[in-house]
């Protein structure tokens, strides 16, 4: 396994600080962050001679003109919000909006931390340096990926993803088993369907008898595609852009489902979280969502699994590098079969590995009463008829798991 360290930019107050304090202050963060294994990439120290920092301004646009390239290429920002700074508030608002990182923000005074501006921008809080970098160690496992990968990583690809929906896996793994949780505890009530992309899975609960159907994904052109889809064939599904993994999640949600949800799928919806942080958001957002008894039934891809899986099924999970274990980034890739009798990729996209004790403890946390994994069924069409030596490869590296737990 390669030792990779956590890219961390750190956005701090410039203005007013003379240069020997600003290069004391940055040598002491360097020398902080390596005793907790995380890399700086320096935007300061080298970069300005201190004449030229004594006589000239430092100002605000060229600050953001050298380190926009420093804040695409790290992984995590801290913003240190402990003294006023335009050019902090540009750089994590360039960190959000051009590139979708994650933002810690330094805020020591705990009750500044409730102005909207700051909780709109910061993913988390703390109240130092030190406080950060061990967050970042605890909370943000595997975070050092090879490429970022942004919650909207579908809207390129979303006409394409409903290949899936043509794969062994989907017709006789995800269906069956989306109908049959929906049949279990939700015959006659509310489902709602997380991750629910174009809207294919969201149309299988409606199918299996639950009378009303939400579908939120937080992906714009999947939600779009469902709509459409909705209007050619009403069924009564409404759809919602809405990010699951969001500590703003429950102010967004609608508030005639929140907390009167019987059922909520979230097939490949833990998958995704991309810290411990989102995954215990993603707990707590669910668990409000649901009634008092209510169910969640998650398809999840667990870490643990043998890299690569067999392609013939549709569906192959493959090493985005040989880092693994929680927060691994893992690339999971579609596959057709064409005429001439090979297995090819036709689409890729990314998800995120995790240990289930990791998934189950942040449900449980979250206050599930039982948090089980369980064996998915196999079954429809012609499943049986493809016969034992087709589902071999599968039975040896079963890697899809169902994970079920009750409020």
């Amino acid at each position: 396994m390669t030792d990779k360290k956590i890219k961390v930019f750190i956005s701090m107050p410039f203005t007013g600080k003379t240069f020997e304090a600003l290069t004391k202050e940055r040598e002491d963060l360097h020398t902080l962050a390596a005793q907790h294994n995380l890399e700086l990439p320096e935007q300061f120290i080298g970069y300005q001679f201190e004449e030229d920092f004594k006589t000239k301004d430092y100002d605000p646009s060229f600050i953001l003109a050298k380190d926009k390239k420093w804040i695409k290429e790290s992984d995590i920002i801290v913003a240190d919000f402990s003294a006023p700074s335009l050019g902090t508030a540009c750089e994590i608002t360039i960190a959000k909006e051009l590139y979708d990182k994650e933002v810690i923000g330094i805020v020591p005074d705990v009750e500044k931390r409730k102005h909207t501006w700051l909780r709109f921008y910061c993913d988390h809080f703390a109240s130092s340096y030190e406080e950060a970098f061990i967050l970042i160690n605890d909370q943000y496992a595997g975070y050092n990926h090879p490429e970022h990968v942004d919650k909207r990583q579908y809207d390129s690809i979303a006409v394409e993803y409903q290949l899936v929906e043509a794969t062994p896996m989907q017709k006789y793994v995800y269906d069956p088993n989306a109908s049959a949780e929906v049949e279990k505890y939700a015959k006659g009530g509310v489902v709602g369907v997380f991750h629910s992309a174009s809207g294919h899975r969201a149309r299988i609960a409606k199918e299996a008898g639950a009378a009303q159907v939400i579908g939120i994904d937080t992906s714009f052109r999947q939600i779009s595609l469902a709509r459409e889809i909705e209007l050619r064939k009403k069924q009564g599904i409404e759809y919602l852009i809405l990010n699951a993994y969001s500590k703003d999640f429950n102010h967004e949600f609608p508030e005639k489902y929140l907390g009167k949800l019987d059922l909520v799928l979230g097939f490949f919806l833990v998958d995704h979280a991309q810290t411990k942080i989102e995954l215990t958001l993603l707990a707590q957002n669910i668990y409000a969502s649901l009634k008092a008894g209510g169910t969640f039934v998650a398809m999840i891809e667990p870490a643990g699994v043998s890299l690569p899986t067999d392609p013939k099924y549709g569906v192959a999970l493959e090493p985005a590098d040989d880092v693994r274990g929680d927060g691994a980034q893992r690339k999971v890739a579609i596959y057709q079969n064409m005429k001439d009798g090979e297995d090819r990729p036709v689409l890729h996209f990314f998800n995120f590995e995790w240990e289930r004790e990791t998934i189950q403890k942040a449900f449980q946390d979250a206050g599930f009463s039982s948090a089980e994994f369980s064996a998915p069924l196999i079954a429809g069409g012609d499943a049986e008829k493809l016969g034992k030596d087709y589902w071999a490869a599968y039975h040896a590296n079963p890697f899809e798991t169902l994970f079920t737990c009750k409020k």
